[in-house]
C-alpha cells in the first residue's frame, strides 16, 4: 500500500546533493510497520547512511521485479531486512530475501542484516506467526527465515540505529562528507541524475551524425581534500592504440577552465579502487558506430615492469585477461577528468 503521508517520508541516498558514494543498503520491510521503520530511515539519513527502500508497492505488498534491479546493482552492499510478523508473510520480503541470499552466495562481501520487531527474539517470532498461519510453519520461507537468524545472528529493533551505524562505516556506504566546492562553479554546470550516479555536463565531443557537438557527460566518483575525480559516463569513441593520446587531446581543447588539473586514460589502479563507484562502460551511440569488432572493450592504462602500457577492460569493468592482439583491435576511451578544488574562485 502507498506510505502514509502523517509520517516524514524518509530520503535516499539518491536525494543527497553532491554525494560522493554511491554505495547502498537495500531495505527490506512490509508497509503495515512503516511508522518505526520509517523513524530509523530518517535519523539514518542524517547520519548520512546511504540506503534504498521502495515506497510504492502495490496493495497486497506484491513484490515488485524492479526492485530486483536495485538489490543485484553492484553499488548495493548488502540488505537490511524488517523481519516481523508482517513482514516474514509479506511476499515482497520474503523475494527480496531470496535475492539477497542469491547475491550473497556469488559476493561474500554483500551483508544481510536481520533486525527483529515485535518480538524478544527470532525464534519467539517465528513462534509467533507460525501460531497465526500454521501453513507458514510448514513452508520454504519459514525454513529461509530460521537459516538467516542461526545461532541468534540478528539485532533488535531498538539496538539498530547504533549497529546499522557501525556496520556502515565497515561496509564504506556512510556520506562522510559533502562534496564542497568553494563558488558556483559545481552548481553552474548542467547535471541531472541518471538513478544511481549525480552526473555532470563538461565539455564537447562530436557524436552526432549531423556533426553537432554534445556535452561529455562525467560521473563524479571520488574526492579528497582538493582533488575532485570524475569519470566519463560513456566510452566516448572506439580508436586503435595509436589514436588514443589524439583523442584526449581532442577532449582536452574543449575544456578550458582553470580548475582543471588533468584529463587522462582511465587506469588499471584508479578503476580497481574505485570499482564499486564506477559506473560500467557503455559507449555512446557514436563510439558504437566505429566499433571495428564485436566486443565492447575500452582502454586501460596499466602498469608492468615500472612502464605504461595498455590492457582491455569489458563493459562490466572487468579485465580481458589472455593475449591479445592490441595492434589489431579499437577499444573505447574512457577518460578521468581531476579538478582542483584550490583553483576554483581562486587564480
Amino acid at each position: 500500500m502507498i506510505p502514509s503521508q502523517k509520517f516524514l517520508l524518509p530520503k535516499t541516498y539518491l536525494d543527497r546533493q553532491n554525494r560522493c558514494n554511491s554505495r547502498y543498503y537495500f531495505i527490506s520491510y512490509s508497509h503495515k510497520d512503516e511508522k518505526q521503520i520509517f523513524e530509523l530511515l530518517n535519523e539514518l539519513y542524517i547520519k548520512k547512511v546511504n540506503y534504498w527502500y521502495d515506497a510504492e508497492l502495490d496493495p497486497g505488498d506484491i513484490w515488485n521485479e524492479r526492485v530486483e534491479g536495485i538489490i543485484t546493482n553492484p553499488h548495493c552492499v548488502g540488505t537490511i531486512i524488517f523481519m516481523s510478523c508482517n513482514s516474514l508473510i509479506s511476499d515482497a520480503v520474503q523475494q527480496e530475501l531470496k535475492k539477497s541470499l542469491e547475491i550473497r552466495e556469488k559476493r561474500d562481501s554483500f551483508r544481510i542484516t536481520p533486525i527483529i520487531i515485535g518480538a524478544k527474539d527470532a525464534i519467539s517470532l517465528l513462534n509467533s506467526v507460525s501460531e497465526q498461519n500454521e501453513a507458514f510453519y510448514f513452508s520454504t520461507e519459514y525454513d529461509m527465515f530460521k537459516n538467516l537468524v542461526h545461532n541468534d545472528v540478528y539485532i533488535k529493533f531498538e539496538k539498530a540505529k547504533d549497529s546499522i551505524i557501525s556496520n556502515s562505516q565497515m561496509d564504506n556506504v556512510m556520506e562522510d562528507h559533502y562534496v564542497n566546492f568553494r563558488g558556483s562553479f559545481i552548481h553552474e554546470l548542467p547535471h541531472y541524475s541518471d538513478g544511481i550516479n549525480q552526473i555532470y555536463q563538461l565539455g564537447k565531443f562530436p557524436f552526432e551524425e549531423d556533426g553537432q557537438e554534445k556535452p561529455i557527460e562525467w560521473q563524479l566518483v571520488a574526492n579528497d581534500d582538493k582533488l575532485y575525480y570524475f569519470v566519463t559516463k560513456y566510452c566516448i569513441d572506439f580508436v586503435d592504440k595509436s589514436n588514443i593520446e589524439k583523442t584526449i587531446n581532442e577532449v582536452k581543447r574543449t575544456i578550458h577552465n582553470r580548475c582543471l588539473e588533468n584529463i587522462s586514460l582511465i587506469d588499471e589502479e584508479f578503476l580497481t579502487d574505485y570499482f564499486s563507484q564506477i559506473s560500467y562502460a557503455l559507449p555512446t551511440d557514436y563510439a558504437d558506430r566505429n566499433r571495428q569488432q564485436l566486443l565492447r572493450l575500452f582502454w586501460v592504462r596499466s602498469k608492468s615492469d615500472l612502464e605504461y602500457d595498455y590492457s582491455f577492460f569489458n563493459t562490466q569493468n572487468i579485465k580481458i585477461e589472455g593475449k591479445i592482439k592490441r595492434d589489431q583491435l579499437n577499444a573505447g576511451i574512457r577518460l578521468v577528468m581531476v579538478i582542483n578544488n584550490n583553483k576554483i574562485g581562486g587564480e
